[in-house]
């Protein structure tokens, strides 16, 4: 397990120093012997964590509406899924965008199949 330690600490999310929230990692070993390291942050806790950093209450006057959308890409060796909070304001301030990468599975195959099911 000390691997999955290290692989966490090497992916914790530098933009936000020392007010990030560290992951959840763990590993699995697929039947060819690939092992497969992955990692994840469930969305409402990461965003309880990181409100406060990310915005001023001020910076919030006039919020019309937000939305959330989450999505997932492979390319590159890995699977990364996203988060983005988009914040909308009236016609004369522009909208607020932040993404935060909520998982990632390193594995040459696109196929989450070979993960286990997470609760």
């Amino acid at each position: 397990m000390e691997g999955v330690q290290q692989y966490q600490k090497k992916k914790r999310r530098a933009n936000f120093g020392d007010n990030d929230s560290p992951p959840s990692a763990d590993w699995i070993v697929l039947a060819d012997k690939t092992i497969v390291l992955f990692w994840w942050k469930h969305p409402d806790e990461l965003l309880q964590h990181q409100i406060n950093y990310m915005f001023k209450v001020e910076d919030l006057e006039g919020l019309e509406s937000d939305d959330i959308a989450t999505g997932g890409d492979h390319g590159g060796g890995r699977f990364q899924m996203l988060l983005k909070l988009l914040l909308r304001f009236g016609e004369n301030k522009a909208a607020i965008k932040k993404l935060l990468e909520i998982a990632n599975v390193e594995h040459s195959k696109d196929d989450t199949g070979c993960l286990p099911k997470l609760a």
